[in-house]
């Protein structure tokens, strides 16, 4: 039996938010947390407090990492201030970010030692590791999107999430 249901294009959906949020200034990220969590209170009649949980890869470290080191700015760093959004990722994130510090460096002329400190002091402990514990869960990362790290679209992670 065949089954009518399509999987949206995570990665051209990715690509189009990517391009709308290029060039927005980091502190209207800001600013539109505080309105968006004001219009939902004002709607529920009621105190309501937002946070948000967001899955990533290394794909999306390392252009933050980047960023910062360059110009002491990152939307990661911006948005992770305080306790609005908590951060998770597959535990080999920590390993794969390690292992391009220096290739970043050489490539990008960043200094290492800066990339590591960035990493260490701002980036990492803001990002909770956990793993995908639901087969079921893997499965439709897989089918949603392909050969990609199934855990960014998944929303069966462990307990911690």
């Amino acid at each position: 039996m065949e089954s009518n249901q399509s999987f949206p294009d995570y990665a051209r959906l990715d690509e189009a938010l990517g391009q709308i949020i290029e060039g927005v200034p980091l502190e209207l990220f800001s600013y539109l947390r505080v309105q968006f969590q004001n219009l939902i209170s004002s709607a529920l009649n009621k105190t309501v407090e937002l946070k948000l949980k967001l899955v990533i890869d290394t794909s999306s470290v390392l252009p933050e990492l980047m960023s910062f080191v360059k110009s002491g700015k990152s939307v990661f760093a911006e948005l992770t201030k305080g306790d609005f959004l908590s951060i998770y990722a597959p535990n080999k994130l920590i390993d794969e970010v390690e292992e391009k510090i220096p290739v970043l460096s050489k490539r990008h002329k960043l200094n290492q030692a800066s990339l590591y400190q960035a990493w260490n002091q701002i980036f990492r402990p803001k990002i909770k590791i956990s793993e995908i514990k639901n087969v079921i869960a893997q499965l439709f990362g897989h089918a949603t999107v392909g050969k990609r790290e199934p855990f960014i679209h998944t929303s069966k992670l462990s307990e911690d999430c």
